[in-house]
């Protein structure tokens, strides 16, 4: 088992801003995180290794409503550009539902992330139980993005992924319950069945 001796000291502001009516299933408002930092990271491994870097990291969502139809865009952008001998410091994660459908759940990790999506979503029907209601969509999105370890990149070196998605989802008190299916350009593929969790 491999154990490295790994220290970090980091003082950073950050801001968040939410009105969102629902994180799941948005159907208007926004919202808005963003952190910065200075990192100072040590590592000891057969010597001492020593980096500091800005750590940035910001992340949006906007939905809007027109009757039953909904349009809400998210996007993330975060990076570290350093690493630390050869260990990733709290890499970001990409990939699942709505997040580069077609690749699987956080398999593609790295330091530094830039992704976007575009999600179409109509109320298909609002069962009313009276005590709740368990609106039933369908839906579409469209997603773009990557991840990179080179501080030396730029945006147009990143090998950046196009993806999609279509789906059906139930908004139930016990939480969402989705079916959906999603594919990349380059024919990755995964379908989804998600039940009460944030995906």
């Amino acid at each position: 088992m491999l154990e490295q001796d790994y220290s970090r000291e980091i003082p950073y502001v950050e801001m968040t801003l939410d009105t969102l009516d629902n994180r799941v299933f948005p159907n208007r408002g926004g919202y808005l995180h963003a952190s910065l930092g200075y990192a100072r990271d040590k590592l000891r491994d057969e010597g001492v290794s020593t980096s500091e870097s800005t750590v940035f990291n910001a992340e949006g969502v906007y939905a809007e409503s027109w009757g039953k139809h909904t349009i809400y865009g998210k996007a993330k952008y975060g990076t570290i550009n350093e690493r630390v001998g050869n260990v990733l410091i709290e890499p970001h994660e990409l990939g699942g539902f709505l997040n580069l459908s077609g690749i699987s759940k956080d398999s593609l990790w790295a330091n530094n992330i830039a992704f976007g999506a575009m999600v179409y979503r109509y109320r298909l029907l609002d069962n009313d139980f009276g005590i709740f209601t368990s609106p039933v969509y369908w839906g579409a999105s469209l997603e773009y993005g990557g991840v990179w370890n080179n501080p030396d990149f730029s945006l147009k070196d990143v090998p950046f992924y196009t993806a999609g998605s279509i789906f059906a989802g139930v908004d139930s008190p016990l939480g969402p319950m989705i079916v959906a299916y999603g594919r990349t350009e380059n024919d990755l593929d995964s379908f989804y069945f998600i039940v009460g969790s944030q995906f």
